[in-house]
């Protein structure tokens, strides 16, 4: 699964000599399969724009591949590519009224991609573009995919302020049409606007804003064989994640052993290392056992769906599924994390404030606060003595607690010394400098500045407020 880049990456080519590199790159299969294969470009020799040319390269290749896939032999397969200004309708009476409504801009290409094949009833049009769906088996008995090519050519179009959409008639054929904005043009009115501020200051204004976007983005981690898949996610998520990519379970440990991400989506049915033992992998290992895993299936049997659960995924999903279901899915859970990490860095008792601990991190915080409360006296308690005791390596231990907590090690040792204090005022006879000594803080001073930023009054209050 990726559609939606956050911004094409746009580069100054010939787009009549980029067409023509695609006219060739097909001519082979046409010939093999005795389909007659026409170019009309009515573009000059030297026409150029400033798209993603990767990005347009995709589009032409998955309309064309799937104009051969259902054109039988003895059939023909066309580009026609033209430029078009106002007035828009003018001898195209095939634009739709929604799609004239959009178009603002004062050039246009207008692209066609016809078939003489299958054709589909008119009907699906629209659901051609969904992910996922499904149109019947080609003339050469393949099946049509998974769905997500021509989702991921609608989504590289609109990414280009463009529009497409088909017509198509079952038995005689389907054209698909495009529209994209004359960027050259664009790009000229581009650099007129940018010649009057200074450029520097401009560099680093915007260098500052996405610096700032991508520290406050949490990373996602994305695991699947099929590319196009990988790809139609990673276009829908990483607006709001930085997102990461892996193809098979086995690659996403090694990833995850580098990066930590926040949590892992991933197919069930992968080469080398599948989604389940992935799963188990990841919630068997105490370094990584916090980070969340939502499987993604085509297998809807309640065993298959029972299996991802007993693996210790977090969510299961069924294919086919709107991506809006798996976002959702990916906030509550992320969200659930979040609210957790914040309750437990007021306090790092969860369980008075009526908050489970996430099953997965109950050994691990365990573990953690009977080592500092072994150690609660010391006040030369090193980070190091909790780390070698569960061992861990320094770094994935920092990571651990950060993404468990939100703390770093240190303030979470601070806080269950804290909360030590807080018992022992409630519970015993001693007094606050007796207490501060006990839980390891170095002055009474410091323990009651820390005591109050936590429980919201000094030490003496609290003690008092108990009695």
């Amino acid at each position: 699964m990726k559609p939606e880049k956050q911004s094409p990456q746009k580069t100054r080519f010939n787009f009549s000599a980029f067409i023509q590199e695609m006219y060739h790159s097909f001519e082979s299969v046409a010939a093999n399969r005795e389909i007659t294969f026409t170019l009309d470009n009515k573009l000059p020799e030297s026409f150029f724009t400033c798209y993603d040319e990767a990005e347009i390269e995709k589009v032409f290749f998955n309309l064309l591949s799937n104009a051969f896939k259902f054109t039988s032999s003895g059939g023909q397969v066309t580009i026609r590519i033209r430029q078009i200004v106002q007035p828009y309708c003018e001898g195209l009476p095939m634009f739709p009224e929604q799609q004239v409504s959009t178009l603002i801009e004062s050039s246009y290409l207008f692209i066609e991609i016809t078939d003489t094949g299958m054709g589909f009833n008119q009907g699906e049009a629209d659901k051609i573009f969904e992910p996922f769906y499904r149109a019947k088996e080609d003339i050469y008995k393949q099946v049509s995919g998974t769905g997500i090519g021509l989702s991921l050519t609608r989504s590289i179009v609109q990414q280009h302020q463009g529009s497409i959409w088909a017509t198509s008639t079952e038995g005689k054929g389907t054209c698909f049409m495009i529209l994209l904005p004359d960027t050259e043009k664009q790009k000229e009115q581009a650099n007129d606007v940018s010649r009057s501020y200074p450029s520097e200051i401009n560099k680093k204004v915007v260098l500052l804003v996405e610096e700032t976007e991508t520290r406050n983005k949490q990373t996602v981690l994305l695991v699947d064989d099929n590319q196009e898949v990988l790809e139609y996610l990673e276009q829908q998520l990483q607006h709001d994640y930085i997102v990461m990519k892996a193809i098979n379970g086995k690659d996403a440990l090694e990833q995850i052993d580098k990066t930590y991400p926040h949590i892992v989506i991933s197919d069930v049915m992968m080469p080398e290392m599948n989604g389940l033992e992935l799963c188990m992998r990841i919630k068997e290992d105490q370094n990584f056992c916090h980070i969340p895993v939502i499987l993604l299936t085509a297998k809807s049997m309640v065993s298959q769906i029972e299996e991802g659960l007993e693996a210790g995924a977090d969510d299961y999903i069924v294919k086919p599924f709107q991506v809006s279901l798996l976002k959702a899915r990916i906030k509550n859970i992320l969200s659930l994390r979040e609210k957790l990490k914040n309750i437990y860095g007021e306090s790092s008792t969860l369980k008075q404030l009526g908050v489970e601990e996430p099953e997965e991190n109950n050994d691990f915080l365990s573990q953690y606060i009977d080592i500092v409360k072994a150690n609660i006296s010391n006040q030369e308690l090193d980070v190091s003595v909790i780390y070698q005791a569960l061992g861990m390596s320094r770094a994935n231990f920092y990571r651990k607690v950060k993404a468990v907590t939100g703390l770093s090690p240190i303030e979470l040792i601070k806080n269950i010394r804290l909360e030590a204090g807080a018992k022992l005022l409630k519970e015993s006879s001693m007094n606050v400098s007796e207490v501060a000594q006990h839980v390891g803080f170095s002055s009474r001073s410091y323990f009651a500045r820390s005591f109050k930023t936590v429980y919201g009054m000094s030490p003496t209050e609290y003690q008092e407020s108990k009695q």
